[in-house]
């Protein structure tokens, strides 16, 4: 798809350009997504839970994407013949998705301190 709208990367403008639309079109509706779907997972399908998860986890990890992926991307785009570029992005993901787990993790930890907390609030008012 962005090879097709940008043609092959034989410059750094054009490897910073395909980086660019994938970063401000394709990343953030993966992470939201990415988010949205592991939460319901994790809750039995608590779709409440879902906002409070992006709300707590978007912004770092979509900062943290904007550092690990243009750099992956840029090195895919200028370095990796288009027979290994899929193999590349597979190893990135790979590192990506350990990344993603960890905010994950420390996510529902928050979530469930949060939750906790407002029990106790809740269980002192009465």
């Amino acid at each position: 798809m962005i090879d097709e709208r940008f043609g092959p990367a034989k410059n750094l403008l054009t490897a910073a350009k395909k980086t660019a639309f994938g970063q401000v079109t394709i990343f953030p509706a993966y992470v939201a997504a990415f988010f949205a779907y592991v939460t319901l997972l994790e809750t039995g399908g608590d779709v409440g839970a879902v906002g409070d998860k992006l709300r707590s986890s978007f912004a770092k990890t979509y900062a943290a994407g904007s550092v690990f992926w243009p750099i992956a991307n840029m090195l895919n785009f200028m370095y990796c013949p288009a027979s290994a570029r899929v193999l590349y992005v597979n190893c990135a993901g790979l590192v990506w998705n350990a990344v993603l787990s960890a905010y994950n993790s420390s996510a529902a930890a928050e979530l469930q301190q949060r939750q906790q907390q407002r029990e106790q609030r809740q269980g002192k008012q009465q």
